[in-house]
């Protein structure tokens, strides 16, 4: 089964789900949200620094995928930033 990414009311299926078939995408950063605890985190973050900007949102085996175009340098948090949260 695919997973699915929605922007607005739009609904796009990105094929079979693979775990860096979003990822790897040119230009783009993903924040990678994993589960509820994950979910508590981006919600605490928001609380203190607020809202994200609407974005493509993709929904995964274990959470979701928030899709920004890329800022430039290099990021790859690997869970060090926030609990379960990833950004790439």
């Amino acid at each position: 089964m695919g997973s699915k990414c929605v922007t607005g009311s739009a609904i796009l299926n990105d094929g079979p789900k693979t775990e860096n078939n979003i990822k790897a995408l040119n230009g783009l950063i993903v924040i990678d949200i994993d589960g509820p605890e994950g979910a508590e985190s981006i919600s605490n973050m928001v609380e203190e620094y607020g809202i994200l900007p609407t974005t493509l949102t993709c929904k995964t085996a274990r959470g979701r995928h928030l899709i920004f175009k890329h800022p430039g340098g290099i990021i790859n948090s690997r869970g060090n930033m926030l609990p379960k949260v990833d950004v790439r």
